[in-house]
């Protein structure tokens, strides 16, 4: 099985990877090889020969993934938040100026729409954030993995806020620095894929106040542009 965990930037997608991951290897006791790559076809060319299913976290979707999730040959997990919420951490996480962060939000937001239209999961931040159990449920469901509820808990508590909280703190480490893995101008954890820093603000609602008015005025703009964000 190959599943990749797609999402608006900072909106939790680095969540469902994690959780994908730990289903799969929990459930079905499969290697399970995972990763993130931007490229598509380069990860499934350099699958190992041993890899049962692999876990592909990316923001783009190129022609070979826009393929496999079309043809229903890969299972797609899209997670999206309130767009404020989402430009503000990426601006603030990457340094990234707002016309730069605008244009990737846009950019995904024309993704969701593909995903929406192909019938991927679709998991909103709240969900995530306040009730996790059931968002590893639905993860679990939508793989067709049979999974006891004390393994839903387990893994949605592995991947709470508070434990990812902690986990970024290791990842940030001195003594941990050497298995970092450097992409642009950040580094990461290529076992959870989490960045050095990367919980933020991690709450619902503070992006209004972060951007100015006419930031505010540009995204309102672009959500009713695209007619795509839930409620």
């Amino acid at each position: 099985m190959l599943v990749i965990c797609n999402g608006l930037p900072r909106s939790a997608s680095t969540w469902s990877y994690i959780v994908a991951m730990r289903l799969l290897r929990g459930a079905t006791g499969a290697q399970t090889h995972g990763g993130y790559d931007e490229n598509i076809y380069r990860f499934m060319r350099d699958l190992p020969a041993s890899a049962a299913h692999a876990v592909l976290k990316c923001h783009g979707m190129d022609a070979a993934g826009l393929g496999l999730s079309q043809l229903h040959a890969a299972r797609v997990i899209y997670t999206w938040r309130d767009l404020k919420d989402a430009t503000a951490s990426f601006m603030a996480m990457f340094g990234a100026d707002f016309d730069h962060t605008f244009a990737v939000m846009s950019n995904s937001l024309d993704l969701y729409a593909r995903h929406r239209a192909s019938g991927a999961l679709i998991l909103g931040y709240p969900e995530i954030l306040q009730d996790g159990p059931t968002a590893v449920a639905r993860i679990a469901d939508y793989l067709g993995l049979a999974t006891e509820r004390e393994m839903v808990e387990s893994v949605a508590e592995g991947a709470s806020l508070a434990k990812t909280r902690e986990r970024v703190d290791l990842i940030g480490s001195i003594d941990y620095g050497d298995r970092l893995i450097r992409h642009e101008q950040s580094l990461y954890d290529p076992e959870t894929l989490l960045h050095v820093d990367h919980v933020r603000n991690g709450g619902i609602g503070y992006g209004a106040e972060a951007l100015n008015e006419a930031q505010r005025r540009r995204i309102d703009r672009l959500a009713q542009d695209k007619g795509l964000m839930p409620g």
